[in-house]
């Protein structure tokens, strides 16, 4: 496993994409290398709520976890990304909140840190959610004795974000220095286990980087050239 390192962090993050991207279809991949970045795959299978299509924004990639930072556009970038499938309330505001902690543990925050700061910057965000997910948060704090399918089957199974959240986030904190054992551990807890290893995927290669995932699970991806291909050209060609 590699330090914590900003390139490390980006590579991890090129890792999550499920499926290929068709190189004809440039501005769709990189619409959909955003989201997966934001973590938009996991929010979007824990959400089963009425989907409303809305305009797409395209931002630039050059040093975007500390561009995004210091970003104020940030959370209406995040908006308006969450609104392509899932146009509700809840599904916004967690997404906020997601995308906030994902941009904090690029930056190298130490997990509770990156935790409080993003809890934090999106209580303005999401006045009406704020409360519930700070309650959330805590609630999974005061269970992380508790392995990953007891804690799951107190939390709930089910979908819906508040049950799929806290038994992602759980799991994460649980096994936040293991990538190996966190997806398995997820996976034996049944329910939506696909939807909250979607989200916890995504968390883990922000904190730990693509070296941290055993090389033959990538070797195993089916369309892993085709992935790293597409994402490197885009990377490369947003740079310029």
């Amino acid at each position: 496993m590699t330090p914590r390192g900003e390139a490390s962090r980006s590579e991890g993050s090129q890792f999550f994409v499920r499926g290929s991207l068709a190189p004809s279809k440039q501005k769709r991949s990189i619409t959909m290398t955003v989201l997966i970045l934001l973590g938009y795959q996991g929010i979007m299978t824990f959400s089963k709520e009425p989907m409303t299509p809305s305009p797409l924004p395209r931002p630039g990639w050059p040093d975007w976890p500390s561009r995004y930072r210091r970003d104020p556009t940030l959370p209406a970038t995040i908006e308006s990304l969450t609104r392509v499938c899932q146009n509700n309330p809840r599904a916004i505001g967690y997404m906020k909140f997601h995308g906030l902690l994902l941009v904090e543990l690029f930056l190298g925050r130490d997990l509770h840190d990156a935790l409080e700061n993003a809890m934090v910057r999106v209580g303005p965000l999401a006045p009406d959610l704020s409360a519930e997910l700070r309650q959330q948060t805590q609630k999974v704090l005061a269970e992380t004795g508790k392995e990953v399918t007891e804690a799951t089957l107190e939390f709930g199974q089910a979908c819906p974000l508040p049950q799929s959240f806290p038994c992602a986030l759980h799991a994460f904190l649980k096994q936040s220095n293991d990538f190996e054992t966190a997806i398995p551990a997820t996976l034996r807890a049944g329910g939506d286990n696909a939807g909250r290893g979607a989200i916890l995927g995504s968390w883990l290669g922000a904190y730990l980087g693509v070296d941290a995932i055993p090389r033959e699970w990538r070797a195993r991806l089916t369309a892993a050239p085709r992935i790293f291909a597409a994402l490197d050209k885009i990377l490369l060609d947003e740079a310029r």
